[in-house]
């Protein structure tokens, strides 16, 4: 809809949802918001949700909640979802045993159970099915293809002589109780296999090859099975590093990203690398291998203080795109961000693993640790989508709190092919203003972006269309003010050339095109640079400065 449009009528898509057994119904408000009927208090605390927009109202952004699922009298969380060929959504996490499930009642096999299920495109339960044991039994992840879903999970081996349970299937739990299971898409159990598992991520290729992370003679390595489950390939990746990110990229290549820290110093292999450790310190690390396992990058993102893994994703184009947290100052490749507290970044590689962009992208946040893997998907035109799950969060350098320390808020953000961010969301609030909710990314489907979390105690599904290609109207993030106030870029519009005023020497000059790449790149000697324009063709460009102070950057329009 074109903006015009959505000023003129900004209270389009106004209407009613009911859930699949009329327990719940809601509002749908401006740009889809979900405003509760009434303020009654369920079992366990869960309280009516309904979603906020924050900064601007969501009309000026042009993102609608098509529709919202909150699923009724459970005690759940959605810790993954992917849209299925036919629209449908699969989606797995953790529910206690004492409520139905969207009016449905699963088979219970302990007090907290696993469960993979399947809706319609809108979220209404088509079939669920527990997976558990004695307790605390959860289902980490799943990736859906061939028609086949297959999850990674855990069960309780109480006394070392439970089963996992499964659609009136026992299976007796080897040591460590983690899982790897197939069904179809009706949820007849198809395969079951009980390795050591080295990490909560699975990811499947375009061949219909599954990948995930196991531990073998004391390394952690990545495993590939075929559909059937059957092994086509095993290598090594670390000893120690933790790993929790995994992507495939469209050729075949795996890349993998983890991050750990050593209580005494130390060393770690990672990719066939040796890498040094101080004590006290988390560092974050990055690798990319062939498809039969051979290493071809690696690479560690280190600070003085804690550096986390966030997320891991490969664009269609081969663009790899990581996040994470870090504290102090975070150095990789010679580009250094810093700052006060905990900031949130986005690192984005070229397929041969040289870095693109690092920024810190306007968010200073003290993560919730437990909702921090796998946070970024990315669309057919190289938008970068990310779940954000915050105890406190800070944006652009204004005290905008999106929910109260020690809580734990979702936020849906995305940014462009330029890493200029886009716009952000916040999910959501309970009827007495508290905030206790997360979000899971499930699948982007050209302009729409799946999600799932936890909405105070309840499951929810969501529906979230994005209609908007245009960053926000910030022409200098706050943080830029560290590097110099005062630099200039001009003539703008420009023809011949651009002169830059005022930046000092050593600083990192890179002029960007509207899709992010990078065009011309150069060192200062001194504080003014001319950048010849000839062969740049007209249109919307970003110059951007980096030194050890920060970062800046300006548009500006060529115009030939």
């Amino acid at each position: 809809m074109a903006f015009m449009e959505k000023l003129k009528y900004p209270f389009r898509g106004m209407g009613r949802i009911v859930d699949k057994t009329g327990a719940r119904e809601a509002t749908l408000g401006p740009g889809g918001r979900l405003f509760p009927n009434c303020n009654a208090m369920e079992p366990f605390g869960i309280f009516r949700i309904f979603l906020i927009a924050t900064l601007l109202p969501s009309f000026l952004y042009g993102q609608d909640t098509a529709w919202f699922h909150l699923y009724g009298n459970t005690n759940a969380r959605c810790s993954s979802l992917q849209r299925s060929s036919s629209g449908d959504l699969f989606m797995a996490g953790d529910i206690l045993n004492e409520h139905p499930f969207d009016g449905q009642i699963p088979e219970w096999y302990g007090y907290n159970d696993g469960y993979i299920g399947r809706t319609d495109p809108t979220g209404n339960m088509r079939w669920i099915h527990s997976i558990g044991a004695y307790s605390a039994d959860f289902t980490w992840a799943l990736t859906e293809t061939g028609g086949r879903i297959t999850m990674l999970g855990e069960v309780t081996n109480f006394g070392g002589t439970s089963n996992i349970y499964y659609n009136g299937t026992a299976t007796p739990i080897t040591a460590d109780g983690k899982y790897v299971m197939q069904v179809d898409t009706a949820g007849n159990q198809l395969w079951l296999q009980q390795p050591y598992l080295g990490g909560r991520s699975i990811e499947s290729d375009g061949e219909g090859n599954i990948y995930y992370f196991v531990i073998e003679n004391g390394m952690r390595q990545c495993r590939k099975v075929d559909l059937n489950g059957n092994m086509l390939e095993q290598f090594e990746v670390t000893d120690l590093v933790e790993c929790n990110g995994l992507a495939i990229s469209p050729t075949g290549d795996i890349w993998v990203a983890g991050s750990t820290g050593m209580s005494i110093p130390g060393s770690i292999t990672w990719a066939g690398q040796t890498y040094v450790m101080p004590s006290g310190d988390y560092d974050i690390f990055l690798a990319k291998f062939n498809p039969t396992g051979v290493p071809q990058f690696a690479t560690r993102f280190r600070s003085a203080g804690n550096d986390l893994l966030h997320g891991l994703v490969v664009a269609a184009d081969g663009t790899v795109h990581m996040s994470g947290y870090f504290g102090g100052i975070v150095e990789q490749d010679g580009d250094t961000l810093s700052g006060d507290g905990d900031r949130w970044f986005l690192a984005s590689f070229n397929s041969d693993g040289n870095l693109v962009a690092l920024d810190d992208t306007s968010f200073r946040t003290k993560p919730s640790i437990g909702h921090t893997l796998g946070q970024l998907r990315v669309n057919d035109a190289g938008e970068v989508f990310a779940g954000l799950n915050f105890r406190d969060t800070l944006f652009q350098g204004m005290d905008t709190i999106l929910q109260p320390p020690f809580s734990s808020g979702g936020v849906l953000a995305k940014w462009n092919t330029m890493g200029q961010l886009s716009w952000y969301r916040s999910f959501g609030t309970d009827a007495l203003g508290r905030v206790n909710t997360t979000v899971t990314l499930g699948s982007v489907v050209q302009d729409s972006v799946f999600i799932g979390g936890r909405a105070q105690y309840g499951a929810y599904t969501a529906l979230v269309i994005d209609t908007t290609y245009v960053p926000l109207t910030t022409s200098v993030p706050a943080n830029d003010a560290i590097v110099n106030m005062n630099w200039k870029v001009f003539p703008n519009p420009a023809k011949n050339y651009l002169t830059l005023n005022n930046i000092g020497p050593g600083t990192r000059v890179q002029l960007i095109d509207p899709m992010g790449h990078i065009l011309l790149e150069r060192i200062l000697s001194d504080g003014k640079e001319i950048i010849d324009l000839a062969g740049v063709p007209s249109g919307c460009y970003i110059v951007r400065l980096r030194s050890a102070a920060g970062t800046a950057s300006k548009r500006v329009i060529v115009l030939q």
